[in-house]
């Protein structure tokens, strides 16, 4: 892979498990839906890894040794370590974090760059696909996710839209 990184614009509300091939050990970090909902709607795939923030809340014996959950998805810095700390245990070929978007809800755009860039440009990682997806039109936060999406473009190697 060589560090290569993935900007995927989406317009619809799909998850980008599909992206990658399923014989590539994938981390995949929802930031919007939890991740029992992923694998009722892409169903179960031995290779992937999942990084949850957004069931951070579930009670311990629901939880999963599929799953990682992030305690604090609002700390960049935790959520950056989680990415870096679970990619590496698991040995992931590729990671993918889904939806960048919803990030900006709480956050400044420049924040959500900064986390992008930290991930894309981490020694660690250098050899691990990233794949960062945006949505191409969302409801909320629209000039704010332009620009986020204008900012990333420069620091991916190829731009795929689905819409």
């Amino acid at each position: 892979f060589n560090n290569h990184s993935i900007l995927l614009v989406r317009c619809d509300g799909e998850n980008a498990l599909s992206i990658l091939p399923k014989k590539i050990k994938k981390c995949y970090v929802s930031i919007n839906k939890p991740y029992l909902k992923i694998i009722h709607e892409a169903g179960y795939d031995k290779n992937t890894i999942f990084i949850d923030a957004a069931s951070s809340k579930l009670n311990p014996e629901e939880r999963d040794y599929h799953c990682v959950f992030i305690e604090k998805p609002l700390d960049l810095d935790v959520f950056e370590r989680k990415i870096v700390e679970t990619t590496k245990k698991y040995d992931c070929d590729a990671i993918i974090i889904d939806n960048l978007s919803e990030l900006l809800l709480y956050q400044d755009p420049y924040k959500v760059l900064q986390l992008s860039n930290n991930i894309s440009s981490r020694e660690e990682l250098k050899n691990v696909k990233k794949v960062f997806v945006i949505k191409e039109n969302p409801e909320l936060m629209p000039k704010k996710n332009t620009s986020l999406l204008k900012d990333i473009s420069m620091l991916v190697n190829e731009i795929l839209k689905t819409c």
